[in-house]
C-alpha cells in the first residue's frame, strides 16, 4: 500500500488521535520530513503537460500572477496550447490546476480517505510556481487547509490575522519555508464581527527551484450550518415556519410590530427542543454526495449487467458509503453524487447492503422475490454503487464475506 492513502500518512510522525484532540482548528501544524520523496507517488512535474494536455478545456487550469487569478483565455474559441502555457510558466505565473480530486487517482484516493476520516468534505487544488516568483499560493475563502509540498521549496507570507499562529518552534510569525516533503496545516482563524480577511493572500515565494505543491481546502462544517438544518427538520413538522412573509419580504416588512414578536416566538420555539439527529442525518446525507469517486472502469462492466442472477456475488465499489433511511414516505439511498429512491418496502435490502461490503444477490434479505432481489442489484450496479466481486468475464466461485 502506497503510504499517501489516508490523514495519518500526511500528518505523520503526529499521530492522528493527538491531531484531532489537541490540534484540528484549534492550532497550526508544520510537519518536517527531510524526505524529498514523501509524496512523489500523488504527483510530479513530469506528468503535469500530460494532465494539462488530456483536459478537454481549460476552466478549471488558472494562472497566477501576484494575487490576480485569470482562467486561461476563456473567450478563445480553441483550447490553449502546451506552448503558451510554457510561456506564462517561464514569465514568472503560477499553473494553478483545480478540483484534483476528481481528476488524478492516487490525489482521488487521498482526498477520499481524509473527507471519510474527518467527517467534511476536502477539494484539491495543485500549483506549480516558476522560479523567482512570487504569486498567491491559495485560493482566497474562509477555509482551513492542508498544503502538501511536493517538490521543490517555497517561502510562505501569511496574511495577518487570517490563520492561527504558526507553532512556537516556527518562529510563531507569518513566513514559513516548506521543503518537500514537508506538511502545513492552516485552521482559519474565525475572526471576529465574521470577517474573513477577504483581501489577503497568502503568498508564495521561490528561488532557484521551482514550488509543486498540493492544497487540501476543508469545507469547513459550523454550527451555523447545524443550525440552520435544524431549522430546515423542523420546518417539515411544523408548518408556521413555512408559512410565507407578509407583502413586501425582507425588504419592506409589513406589520413589524406583530411579526417581529412572532418571527421571535418562532425562534424560541424551534431551539427549545431542536432536532438534533434530523440536523445531523441531513449534514450527512450531503457530505456522502459530495465524497468523490474512485475510478475503477465500472463502464466496461456495465455490459455484463444482464448476466446478474440469484447466485451472482456482488461487492460495493471502492470507496463508496452509502446511507439507508426513510425520507418521505420513501426509502432513500444517499451515496457519493447522487442518491436512489425507492418504494418504502425496499429499506430492509437496503439496509442491508449499506451494512454489507460483499454478498450474494440471494442472501438479500426480506420479503422480496429472487427476480425482485436480482432487479434491485442490477439497478445499483447500473448506478455505480456495486460492482461484481468478481469479472463476469471469468466468473468462479467467491464466498461473501461477513460484515
Amino acid at each position: 500500500m502506497s503510504h499517501c492513502e489516508n490523514l495519518q500518512a500526511v500528518l505523520s510522525p503526529t499521530p492522528l488521535e493527538q491531531f484531532a484532540s489537541d490540534i484540528w482548528e484549534r492550532n497550526a501544524l508544520v510537519v518536517r520530513r527531510d524526505a524529498p520523496d514523501y509524496f512523489r507517488s500523488l504527483f510530479c512535474s513530469a506528468e503535469l503537460d500530460g494532465l494539462i494536455n488530456a483536459s478537454f478545456t481549460n476552466n478549471s487550469i488558472h494562472l497566477i500572477q501576484g494575487t490576480q487569478f485569470a482562467a486561461a483565455w476563456p473567450r478563445r474559441p480553441r483550447k490553449t496550447t502546451l506552448s503558451e502555457f510554457y510561456k506564462e510558466f517561464s514569465d514568472g505565473k503560477s499553473l494553478a490546476l483545480r478540483e484534483m480530486h476528481v481528476r488524478w487517482k492516487p490525489i482521488t484516493r487521498l482526498v477520499s480517505a481524509i473527507a471519510r476520516q474527518s467527517g467534511f468534505v476536502i477539494t484539491a487544488d495543485l500549483i506549480a510556481a516558476p522560479p523567482r516568483s512570487c504569486n498567491a499560493g491559495a485560493w482566497n475563502d474562509s477555509r482551513s487547509f492542508f498544503v502538501l509540498q511536493l517538490e521543490g521549496t517555497s517561502t510562505w507570507r501569511l496574511p495577518p490575522g487570517r490563520f492561527k499562529p504558526l507553532p512556537p518552534e516556527e518562529g510563531g510569525g507569518e513566513s514559513l519555508s516548506l521543503k518537500a516533503g514537508d506538511t502545513l496545516y492552516l485552521p482559519f482563524a474565525n475572526l471576529p464581527g465574521g470577517a474573513s480577511s477577504s483581501d489577503a493572500l497568502p503568498m508564495v515565494e521561490t528561488q532557484d527551484s521551482h514550488s509543486l505543491h498540493l492544497v487540501f481546502t476543508v469545507q469547513r462544517v459550523t454550527y451555523a450550518d447545524l443550525l440552520g438544518r435544524a431549522v430546515a427538520a423542523a420546518s417539515v413538522k411544523d408548518i408556521e415556519l413555512r408559512r410565507a412573509m407578509g407583502f413586501g419580504g425582507p425588504l419592506r416588512p409589513s406589520g413589524k410590530a406583530k411579526s417581529e414578536p412572532w418571527f421571535r416566538e418562532l425562534a424560541a420555539k424551534t431551539f427549545e427542543v431542536p432536532d438534533w439527529e434530523g440536523a445531523l442525518q441531513a449534514l450527512k446525507r450531503e457530505h456522502r454526495k459530495r465524497l468523490p469517486f474512485l475510478p475503477d472502469g465500472h463502464f466496461e462492466l456495465l455490459r455484463h449487467v444482464e448476466s446478474v442472477d440469484a447466485t451472482t456475488v456482488v461487492k460495493r465499489r471502492p470507496g463508496i458509503e452509502v446511507q439507508a433511511h426513510l425520507f418521505e414516505g420513501q426509502t432513500e439511498l444517499i451515496f457519493p453524487g447522487y442518491y436512489y429512491h425507492g418504494p418504502e418496502k425496499l429499506l430492509l435490502a437496503l439496509d442491508f447492503i449499506s451494512a454489507t461490503p460483499q454478498f450474494a444477490v440471494k442472501d438479500i434479505p426480506g420479503w422480496y422475490t429472487d427476480p425482485e432481489r436480482v432487479r434491485l442489484v442490477k439497478h445499483l450496479i447500473s448506478m455505480g454503487i456495486l460492482t461484481f466481486a468478481t469479472s463476469p468475464a471469468a466468473k468462479s466461485e467467491v464466498r461473501p464475506e461477513s460484515a
